[in-house]
């Protein structure tokens, strides 16, 4: 359960995220996920939200019926590597398919190569240039104070800066004996949340903030002007060039476009939906219509 303020119609409401429940599978069919959901529900007045959810998770959330759609996030999945291998360690497939997919990627990947020595790499003016930074300058954080209300979350840089500071996934040795007290994983090799700052004759004009695990990004949060988006989705397919990043995901939908357009190195791409679902009393307090969610507003920044 993680806290949250959202803004709807000038007003504040205090609001959780519901990151997920499990039950012991000893204990499972016996009603607690939905007893666990009253529980939590009455311990927020009724005020709670959730996204990211495994598809078990979404039948038992459905399943106590004081859940509906809130809305729906249409997205991309960027591949610039092949991805099939991934998939089948994931899945815990066979050998024999495990190096078949392997066969594949390799297969997939020398084509998108030789089809690469064709594609230009996108460029920007000398008039612009990106700095990368592990967290906020004070120049950043003033410049995302200028965005008022960017999101009905309205995460100030604090927060933000917080959230930089203090992730939930590690690449510390002792989180891996850490992971095995939960079911999702806070391990990994390599991750980092990275800030872009970009700028134009050295003026900030955009801050980007990236999420990347296991050369996966995703994009939490963008700071600029709709003037300025095709710059910044040029400079994000350098820095993810630059760094060999196989899979990028986004679900901002303007930027998305232009991501599309100068990711033509990647192998394909995949459409993508995320769902966001609320409490019915939470539900009957929102305007659907003015609700603005960015990509990392509720858990899905942390992960």
């Amino acid at each position: 359960m993680i806290p949250d303020d959202l803004f709807v119609l000038g007003k504040k409401i205090h609001i959780a995220w519901l990151s997920g429940i499990w039950i012991h599978p000893e204990y499972r069919q016996q009603g607690l996920a939905k007893k666990l959901h009253l529980l939590a529900l009455t311990s927020w007045n009724g005020m709670l939200m959730c996204t990211e959810f495994t598809p078990l998770n979404q039948m038992a959330i459905l399943g106590t019926h004081l859940y509906d759609n809130l809305i729906d996030k249409p997205g991309i999945k960027i591949f610039f590597k092949s991805p099939f291998s991934k998939i089948a360690n994931t899945r815990k497939s066979g050998i024999f398919t495990i190096q078949t997919t392997r066969l594949i990627d390799g297969i997939v990947n020398s084509l998108n190569s030789i089809k690469n020595l064709l594609i230009p790499v996108p460029t920007i003016s000398n008039k612009f240039s990106y700095y990368e930074e592990n967290s906020f300058t004070k120049e950043a954080i003033n410049y995302i104070e200028h965005f008022q209300y960017y999101s009905s979350f309205n995460r100030r840089a604090i927060v933000l800066k917080w959230v930089m500071e203090y992730p939930w996934i590690s690449n510390n040795l002792k989180s891996v004996e850490e992971s095995n007290k939960f079911h999702f994983s806070v391990y990994s090799e390599d991750y980092r949340l990275q800030v872009l700052n970009v700028y134009h004759e050295n003026q900030l004009i955009g801050v980007i903030i990236l999420s990347i695990r296991d050369k996966l990004a995703k994009i939490p949060y963008v700071f600029a002007d709709q003037n300025d988006i095709e710059t910044i989705a040029k400079i994000i397919i350098l820095y993810l060039n630059k760094n060999n990043i196989e899979t990028l995901i986004s679900y901002h939908t303007v930027l998305n476009k232009w991501l599309l357009k100068y990711s033509k190195n990647s192998c394909f791409y995949n459409k993508t939906l995320r769902h966001y679902l609320a409490s019915k009393k939470l539900l009957n307090l929102i305007d659907k219509s003015s609700l603005i969610i960015q990509d990392g507003d509720g858990d899905t920044i942390f992960v």
